[in-house]
Formats: C-alpha cells, structure tokens, sequence
C-alpha cells in the first residue's frame, strides 16, 4: 500500500520579491542539526548530516501533486500542489517548476542535498518545502549553477539570477534581473560572473549583471547551456561553444567531426540542441538527429557520434569508469550504450501505454545516478529502477498514487 506523509506546506502562487540579505522578519531561529558525521566542519544549520547521499525521487503528478520518495525506505512524503507545470529543471536540491502558461516559475527545496568540497562530500537532510513563485513571461529556460541558478523568459526577454543560500533559507533573493528583447535565451553562472545567450551569441556579465565588453562570443541558435566541472557549454548551429573562467572569460569552439568520419547506422545525423549528464560530470550527451547521440567531453574538447540503429527521443550521459550512455527509443525502452559506441543492453518496452499519449511521452525523464538510471512511466504509474551496468536490470519499481508527469532526482 502507497503511504504519502502530508507536510501541510502551503505553496506560494505568487511573490513581491524583496532584495535583502536579512531573514525573514520573526522567524525562528533554525533548530540545531539532529547529528554530526566527521569534525563538523561542513555543518549545515537546521540540516541533519547523514553518512551518505540521501536519494530521493521528486515527482509533479497530472493533477499537481508534488510528491517526494525515499530511495532507501520507499517512503513517500506530499509536499504540496502545483497547477499548470509545463517543465522542471533541478540542481539536485532545488526543483525548478515552470508554468509557461502562466508565466511563472515555482522553486521547490527537496530538503536533501550534496555539499561538494572537492575532496570529499557532505550530505544533508532538511525539510522539504515549496518556497515560492517567480512572474515572468511565457517559457522558462532554466540553468542551475554552483551558487545561482539563472531563469530566462522568452516572452518577455527577462533574466534573473536567483541566489541559492537564500533560497536555503527560503527566501526568494534576485542578484539581478535584467530587461531585454523577447527572445528565446538562457542565463547561468561561471564562477564569479555569469553569461547571457541571446540571438546575437553569449555575453559574459560582471557578478552585478553588467556587460563585459571584452567577453563576447558567436553562437546562432543557442541551445540550453549546461555546466561541467570545466565550464558552461552551448550547443551552437554549427559547433559547440565552451566558455570557461579560469584565468578571465575564455571562449572554445568545439567543432564536429568530418561528415565522412560521422556515417550514421540509420536516419540522419545533425547537430545537438540540447546536452545531458549526470550531475557534476565532464563528458555529456545529446541526441544527433535520427542517427545517434553526440558525446562531448569538456574536458578533451571533442565531439564523438555514436551511431544507434534506432531512433532515440532523449540520451543523458552517466560518464562513469565504462562511459556509459543511456537512451529512451522510441518505442518506450532505456538502450545502453558505451563511451566506444557499442549496445550492450536494453531493456523490455517500459512505457506500453505512455507511448501511446504524445503529450505524456515527451514528460518522460531519464535521472542518473552513478549505479542507478530512474524513469517515469506516467500512463503505467510507476517510476522504474534501472541497474545499467547489469545488463540494464530492471531492480525496483515503485507504484504511484497518480500519474507522475515530472520526475526529478534530488539529494546528488
């Protein structure tokens, strides 16, 4: 039987965003963490540090549902409702949910993240809420940084850079918001400054959202940037462009190989509009057309086609010690391939009656972990585990209580 623990968290259609660095006025003071692992050094006030990574899986059901499981007790816990979510976009604490309808975009804090500290992590259990609303105009683009996360609305033209130790807090705090034209773009932080895509290519900002003159770079029909531990990359109409901050603003070109060295088993190849990796990774994937997937190693700079007999509808790169890459066909099954190029597995038809609903189709997400992939399958009402590494085993499913449209992993 489905067990969903209600937090009675009321959700914030909409916020007057004040700019401040203080508290919220009466608060009450964060209660001391519940236990310590190590020295203490990495503590966390109000948060529970806990020996390992606490994997969740965040699901938005068709009705708007916010519900969140444990992966380790299979424990489910509502945290809320939304209405009209069109798309959602995580860092592995926070759960962006865009209403492009609306215009709107809702920040969800899962309560259970990962502290990077370079060399080694420290994990932390909190309490999950639904902070609140950001207005703009019509679709989102959404880009997760280390300690900001950027919010582009096309309609509009706006980009705001959201501050996430506010948001720990759970307070809705803009670094910046910035006017533009209307225009499909995006806006992500790269170490201290931040970088702005629009139709005339990617501009890099001061930390206060001013233009760097200096700091400009082509890139026509600009694609969601993703950030690597090298940099921010984005996929261009013709190649790949790399921006990185290691000694000022640099701008790479990434180009793709020679049609003669990129001969598809099938379809047609073309270039990525889009790239996906599991988190804090280097080396990313996107679908080539009809022909393959595109595996771009920020770290090597090069592009590699990895042709697929079958068509796929998304592809995320896992980049552990075998390269795997994971890919949704067509027909509802999760293919796993290599860093080399070779199937080694795939699963059953997973999705027998999703396929059959476009709309629900195209919510289907693919979350990866370093041992684990996880799908929605809305129609079936199941999230599915999925051991990739053993032959694309099917470990664990879940039942859901509704249909879950959005899937998002939380606690990396």
């Amino acid at each position: 039987m489905l067990r969903r623990n209600s937090l009675a968290i009321p959700v914030l259609l909409s916020s007057t965003l004040v700019l401040c660095a203080c508290s919220t006025p009466g608060a009450s003071p964060a209660p001391a963490p519940s236990s310590s692992i190590g020295d203490g050094h990495g503590f966390v006030a109000g948060a529970e540090e806990v020996a390992e990574p606490p994997l969740h899986l965040l699901t938005i059901d068709i009705d708007g549902s916010v519900d969140q499981m444990d992966l380790l007790d299979e424990n489910w816990a509502e945290l809320g409702t939304l209405d009209g979510t069109t798309d959602t976009v995580t860092d592995g604490r926070f759960v962006f949910a865009s209403n492009a309808d609306s215009g709107t975009v809702t920040v969800i804090d899962s309560g259970m993240w990962t502290r990077d500290h370079e060399d080694h992590f420290h994990y932390y259990r909190g309490s999950p809420r639904i902070i609140g609303s950001i207005d703009g105009s019509g679709p989102a683009t959404i880009s997760p940084g280390a300690s900001a996360t950027g919010i582009h609305f096309a309609d509009s033209g706006e980009s705001i850079l959201l501050d996430s130790a506010a948001l720990g807090e759970g307070e809705l705090s803009e670094r910046f918001r910035l006017e533009g034209a209307p225009q499909a773009g995006s806006l992500v932080q790269l170490g201290s400054v931040a970088l702005r895509a629009g139709d005339s290519g990617v501009q890099a900002l001061t930390a206060d959202g001013v233009e760097m003159t200096d700091a400009v770079a082509p890139c026509a029909g600009a694609g969601p940037p993703i950030t690597t531990p090298v940099g921010v990359a984005y996929p261009c109409a013709d190649d790949v462009l790399l921006a990185t901050d290691d000694d000022g603003i640099q701008f790479e070109r990434i180009a793709y190989p020679d049609a003669a060295a990129a001969t598809p088993l099938s379809g047609t190849v073309s270039p990525a509009v889009s790239f996906a990796t599991r988190e804090g990774r280097p080396t990313v994937a996107g679908l080539a057309g009809n022909g393959g997937v595109w595996l771009l190693d920020t770290r090597e700079r090069t592009l590699t086609l990895l042709p697929t007999e079958a068509p796929l509808l998304q592809v995320i790169a896992v980049d552990d010690d075998n390269g795997h890459v994971l890919g949704l066909t067509r027909d509802g099954r999760v293919t796993v391939l290599t860093a080399a190029g070779s199937i080694v597995a795939t699963t059953g038809p997973l999705l027998p009656q999703t396929i059959q609903d476009a709309d629900l189709l195209a919510s289907v997400e693919i979350v990866a972990d370093q041992q684990r992939a996880y799908l929605n399958a809305p129609a079936e009402k199941l999230l599915v585990e999925i051991d990739f590494a053993d032959s694309a085993r099917i470990a664990r499913s879940f039942p859901t209580i509704g249909v879950p449209r959005f899937l998002a992993g939380t606690g990396r």
